[in-house]
Order: structure tokens, then sequence, then C-alpha cells
């Protein structure tokens, strides 16, 4: 059976559900007519890492196993070969085999995603250091894209009309659905402090669970969301996630590292100060998702089932870890005044242990 391999001596995942366990008899067909297209042949076995409802398996075609990632249509498949057919000559890429209608075809690198070896390593150096790897991967990924003109042929993100607007009103929804006051943002300074040229080539959902830490170093996948934007975006993905852990000191660290790395086009005082309002923004957006699904649910969700399976943090460790980070970076930021307050009433409200 497959198995998503260790990283260094300790194993980052559990064994991989056979086909049996997960796949009805149309998903079977499914498997057997995309495999038969690409590879002129059935697998010899099949795994489903991430449980039934996600839309990828790894196939073992006897010679090597790959992945066969669904997307959500041709368009965004079409997109996603693009950047890996463009960055493949690179190890931060899965290489590609093959784009199939909306399946994307590329190859299985064994490793642990980031936050589950972020997890299993106890000494904050170390996880500094695994950190600084995945934005080190990040940084010879867009210099590589715009070596390779990248930039001009995926589409602009943070664009769509509203866009901007709509992700300042996180809050608010949270607010409303807690029954809290809601903070006074002005947001319509906050669309304008974040409404840059969009000119950059980006990941987009540079997440850390969108990072396979190997042997070799840190390899991104899941590149349908990639776009164009500001460079700094990928920086707040990484460090503003609920699941991102390396202490106080080693995230203030990580940032004066790396940050002129990620900064491409603003002066350093603009760039600072847009990375602090897109990153708490960002911030307060995962909140409300995870807050979405504690109110749907009235209760926690388990902490491991979270974490092994890639889901957004439902949990009070990681959303006290988003407050108390969102604090920290709206401090001395004129815009987010109103929030630390708010944040401090969100916290007593779920009882969180900030």
């Amino acid at each position: 059976m497959l198995r998503v391999a260790a990283v260094g001596d300790r194993a980052m995942a559990e064994p991989a559900l056979k086909s049996s366990d997960v796949f009805d008899d149309d998903r079977t067909s499914q498997v057997a007519e995309l495999s038969d297209k690409v590879f002129g042949r059935p697998p010899k076995r099949v795994a489903f890492p991430g449980g039934q409802s996600r839309s990828a398996f790894i196939a073992d075609m006897g010679d090597a196993p790959y992945v066969f990632a669904k997307r959500e249509d041709k368009d965004d498949a079409q997109l996603e070969g693009i950047v890996l057919r463009t960055l493949g000559d690179s190890r931060y890429v899965p290489k590609l085999k093959a784009v199939v209608e909306n399946w994307v075809v590329q190859e299985f690198i064994p490793g642990g995603r980031l936050p589950m070896v972020l997890e299993a390593e106890a000494d904050y150096s170390e996880r500094e250091r695994l950190v600084a790897g995945a934005l080190e991967s990040l940084i010879h990924i867009h210099e590589t894209a715009h070596a390779k003109n990248l930039h001009h042929r995926v589409p602009k993100v943070g664009t769509v009309d509203k866009w901007l607007w709509n992700r300042t009103g996180a809050a608010k929804r949270i607010s409303k659905a807690l029954n809290i006051a809601p903070p006074e943002l002005d947001r319509e300074k906050l669309v304008e402090r974040m409404d840059v040229k969009r000119d950059e080539f980006v990941k987009w959902d540079a997440r850390p669970g969108n990072a396979m830490v190997t042997r070799e170093g840190v390899l991104w996948f899941d590149w349908e969301d990639c776009g164009r934007s500001k460079a700094l975006d990928d920086l707040a993905f990484v460090l503003c996630d609920e699941w991102m852990d390396v202490g106080v000191d080693g995230e203030w660290r990580l940032i004066d590292t790396y940050f002129p790395f990620f900064n491409r086009s603003l002066s350093p005082h603009q760039g600072r100060h847009y990375l602090r309002l897109f990153g708490v923004t960002h911030m307060i957006l995962r909140l409300r998702m995870a807050q979405k699904l504690y109110s749907r649910d009235d209760d926690w969700w388990d902490r491991d089932y979270c974490l092994k399976g890639d889901k957004i943090g439902v949990t009070p460790t990681e959303m006290a870890r988003l407050v108390n980070r969102a604090k920290r970076w709206s401090d001395g930021v004129d815009e987010l005044k109103p929030l630390p307050a708010w944040l401090d009433s969100l916290a007593d409200r779920l009882k969180l242990p900030v």
C-alpha cells in the first residue's frame, strides 16, 4: 500500500486508504479511465490519503506513483499545467505528467506537509529553519517565474469588483454571528491602502498545508489559484496561517530576513504597511472560516483530525494563535487601531486560551 514517506527518521502521515475503502463503482471506473488515457493501462493500486472529501488520489502505475488532482474546471487545470510545465525544471514544484480535462496528473513527491512536520518538531529554532526553507523555495519560484515571463501568462487575482471590500468585512460578519460589537474599522481606507498594482507572480494559496517537506528541501503543490498580484501576499499566506507556529521572536526574525526578497516594488515603508494590512485581513478571514464551522457544529473539531486532514483549524488553540498574532500585527497600525479590543471580545466570547 502507498504511504506518504518519512521526513528524516519521522513518519509524517498515516497509511493511505485502499481504493476499496473509499471508491464506489463509478469512481473506480473514473480512475481506470483516467489512467488509461494518460498511461494506457490501469493502476496497480490506488490510495486516497486526503480522505473521501478530497478530489485527488495517488495511483501506483507500476513504474512509479502519480498524483491525480481534480480541479474545479478545465481552465484551472490548464493554468496549473502551464505553471508546472514552466517551473518543472526546478526542484520546487512537482513535475507535470499530463492535463486531462479538469484533472492534473503529476509526479508523487514523498514527504510531509509543513504543518505536520512543524507539529512533530519541539525545537522552535528547527521550526524556524523549516519555515525559512519554505520561504526560500517560494523566492526561487518567484524569480524563475519572472525570468520566464510567467507573470504575463497568469490572470490577476484580487482585482474582482468589491473583492477587497468583502475581505475587510470578515470581522463584521464574525461579530454578527457571535453577537459581539463589531470593530469600527474604516473599511474604505483599508481598501484604498491595499489597492496596489498587482504585477508580480504569486502562488496565492501559499498556506503551509500546500508545502511539502522532503529530504531535498521544500516543494509547493496545488497551483490552480496562482496568478498576478503582490509577492508580499505569499509571505502573508505563509506566516499568517493558523498552523504556523515558530514563536513570536522567530516570526519577527523571519519577517526581517525575508521581507526584502518578497517586497519587489514598494518602498520599505509601504511594503511593511501593506504586509501588516494584508496579513491581518487574511488572519481575520481564517478566523471567520473557523468560526462558521464552529458555530455550525456548536463545538470544536478534533485537533488531530484538522491537522492530519489539512483542514481549517476549528480549534481553540489555532484560533487563539490567530487572535494573538493579529493583535501583534495590528499594534501601531493606525487603520487597525479598533482591532485589539475587538479581538479580546472575540477571545472572551469563545473562551480562547489567549
